[in-house]
């Protein structure tokens, strides 16, 4: 999917998810009994007041503490600090070019507190020499300056073909993993993956052969939000399937950090979340 209006509703799925039976111990909880209510009072503005357009905000804690989050705007990427309840000025991580937005950033706190940010390039105007693709760039000072920007992976330069939607997991092992929605491989097709490229060094490089977690033969995996279950032993990942019409939310498995074989339309490591 090109847009980030399932992400929210995925990820709390995971995390839902993550205490049923068929990814956890115990008894599943009934909906019915839990509320989230948001604390109106709580909204702020996170992104500038100069900005026409700012969207898809990430947000963690940093390894000091702070509050960092991280979000597209104007075609820009920027990270912005909270410390102590005082938001700090936007830094920006990575300018627009000539006839490419950046967009959709994720970023992850490595084990040493570096800041390891995936971004995804989306050219407009189906120009033959400029591609989507993800890219990743690197903060070695709390997120106040960055860095070591390098190509992960190469899609095609049309709309149709192209990536999506990077997100990062680091492993208990330290590996890292970095998940995108993927219709680079389809040039015949309207069909979309869920890909995977690792990286043992801490994200300074990146398997060349991305992998096929999951796909549904004609339809489009996408939106990836992955979690560590089971302190280390599988993974669980949120997705968006629109394997039976609309896009809904489904949930992958597998046991281990490892995926073994694509997660397919028939597996039984694909469950509908709202089920």
């Amino acid at each position: 999917m090109k847009k980030g209006g399932l992400s929210l509703l995925v990820f709390g799925m995971v995390l839902f998810m993550a205490s049923c039976s068929g990814l956890g111990a115990g008894s599943p909880p009934n909906p019915r009994d839990y509320t989230i209510i948001w604390d109106q009072s709580s909204l702020e503005k996170v992104s500038a007041d100069n900005s026409r357009y700012a969207g898809y905000a990430r947000a963690r804690e940093l390894a000091k503490g702070q509050l960092g989050v991280a979000f597209e705007a104007d075609g820009n990427i920027f990270f912005r600090i909270k410390d102590h309840g005082v938001w700090q000025d936007p830094i920006l991580v990575v300018p627009r070019q000539e006839g490419i937005g950046m967009a959709v950033p994720d970023f992850t706190v490595l084990e040493n507190g570096d800041i390891l940010l995936g971004y995804n390039p989306r050219p407009r105007g189906n120009q033959s020499e400029k591609h989507f693709a993800i890219r990743t760039v690197r903060s070695s000072d709390n997120g106040q300056s960055w860095a070591n920007d390098q190509l992960v992976y190469k899609a095609g330069s049309s709309f149709e073909n192209g990536c999506w939607e990077p997100v990062l997991l680091q492993l208990p092992n330290g590996n890292i993993q970095l998940y995108f929605a993927d219709e680079g491989v389809f040039t015949s097709s309207n069909e979309q993956r869920i890909a995977m490229v690792a990286s043992k060094d801490g994200g300074r490089s990146w398997t060349r052969e991305a992998k096929t977690i999951s796909f549904r033969k004609g339809s489009r995996d996408g939106m990836p939000v992955p979690i560590i279950l089971d302190g280390g032993k599988k993974i669980a990942m949120a997705i968006e399937d629109n394997g039976f019409g609309p896009f809904k939310p489904y949930i992958i498995h597998n046991n281990g950090m490892d995926w073994e074989k694509p997660v397919d339309g028939d597996s039984n490591n694909r469950k509908y979340a709202m089920a």
